[in-house]
């Protein structure tokens, strides 16, 4: 939170506990600019997240220029989570995969690792997870065109997106 060493971009069901990752939480000192929170009301699904990697993550990816990335995969945003109130099909989750692989296949050598977190569905777990290796494991990535055609019919379910991006113009060139 108080370092420029680790971009974290967190995208979230919001409000939620503990209550942190709200939009304007941006980082401080040194770090200010380098937490990037998306808090996303209930109900969203894969073409939201999907965007949201694509318009926001994908440009401050290119422009940070990590060495690895680290995903905190949790499998409570599947659309059947007991807890969770998100609507991200397994599918979903296999195609953000083949995405933030693409990511780090263009900016830092193709070296990213996945962290299992939560998820309060054992076949949400199972499902989402098998997609998630699936997507690993595939030589290239999936067909991802559907994104610009997935932006143009759900402008309005971007207000985060176009918020975060908003907030973080002033310390990130490539969003301006």
């Amino acid at each position: 939170y108080d370092t420029d060493e680790v971009l974290c971009v967190s995208i979230h069901q919001f409000p939620g506990f503990p209550g942190t990752g709200k939009l304007g939480a941006v980082g401080r000192g040194k770090g200010e600019g380098y937490t990037v929170n998306v808090p996303l009301r209930k109900g969203h699904g894969d073409g939201d997240f999907l965007c949201i990697l694509h318009f926001l993550v994908r440009p401050l990816a290119r422009a940070y220029q990590p060495e690895i990335i680290l995903v905190p995969c949790g499998f409570d945003l599947w659309l059947h989570d007991r807890l969770a109130e998100m609507r991200v099909s397994a599918e979903g989750y296999g195609l953000m995969t083949a995405l933030l692989a693409d990511i780090a296949a263009e900016v830092c050598g193709g070296r990213i690792a996945f962290v299992m977190e939560g998820g309060y569905s054992a076949e949400g777990i199972r499902e989402c997870g098998l997609r998630v290796l699936q997507s690993l494991c595939r030589p290239s990535p999936s067909n991802l065109e559907p994104l610009q055609k997935v932006a143009a019919d759900n402008p309005g379910r971007l207000g985060a997106l176009k918020k975060a991006i908003e907030i973080h113009r002033s310390n990130w060139e490539v969003l301006k």
